[in-house]
């Protein structure tokens, strides 16, 4: 597969999409502009045709009323898109650190045959949302003291949507990365993996800019494009 890795969310419109069969979001703006009119609907082009759609974390705190970035509120995408979100200040998180995430009893094809994983990370709750979701993996919080949803996946249309709330740092994206790739493949409607690599190799991998990605055989001639919007500073560690 080629991935492509943009820092510009305007990327979202123009043509530069209609090549993509998966975006990835790891993006927040925070106090940054919201999106222009043009990416929006660039945006909402892309999951009408049918584009897979992975937000990771904070991602689903983008542009609403409650950041810094008041003005960049874009209902849609926080009520009808993610289905929960980061509203200040009702939603929070448990201080950053160990906990262990478990499948729910959910029969679906990204979970199948996975098992529980420790994590370092923050453990979101109270994620705002009036949209069902069905949690695929939980884990209890030490604040609210409730199995918290961790993993979703949703239809937005034609469009498959996974949501995860892990993934605040280099180290928690490798800790939930078997989650992140059956997901991401889950959403560009690929065939399911067959296997998931070992975590002890992951763990001790650098990524270079430049280099050339090596994945499972494209299903057409034309190679699947994921699109990558990241945000966390300390993500840069897991793609330099």
């Amino acid at each position: 597969m080629r991935v492509d890795v943009t820092e510009n969310p305007e990327d979202l419109a123009g043509k530069r999409m209609d090549s993509v069969d998966l975006l990835l979001l790891n993006y927040n703006n925070w106090d940054k502009p919201g999106l222009s009119d043009a990416a929006k609907a660039g945006f909402l082009k892309y999951l009408g045709r049918g584009g897979g759609l992975v937000v990771i974390h904070f991602a689903d705190g983008a542009w609403n009323r409650t950041l810094p970035a008041k003005e960049s509120e874009w209902e849609e995408y926080r009520t009808k898109i993610v289905r929960r979100a980061w509203m200040h200040p009702d939603s929070a998180h448990d201080p950053l650190g160990a906990f262990t995430v478990t499948p729910t009893s959910v029969a679906h094809e990204i979970t199948a045959g996975l098992g529980p994983f420790d994590t370092n990370d923050e453990l979101y709750f109270k994620q705002a949302g009036d949209l069902p979701i069905v949690p695929l993996m939980t884990a209890r919080s030490t604040v609210t003291k409730e199995h918290e949803p961790m993993a979703w996946a949703t239809d937005v249309g034609p469009a498959r949507v996974f949501q995860t709330v892990l993934g605040h740092s280099a180290l928690s994206i490798r800790k939930a990365g078997a989650l992140l790739r059956r997901g991401s493949v889950w959403a560009s409607t690929r065939t399911p993996l067959s296997f998931d690599p070992p975590l002890e190799r992951l763990e001790k991998a650098t990524f270079r800019k430049g280099a050339t990605w090596t994945g499972l055989a494209p299903t057409r001639a034309e190679p699947p494009r994921p699109h990558v919007l990241p945000s966390d500073p300390s993500l840069a560690g897991a793609r330099s």
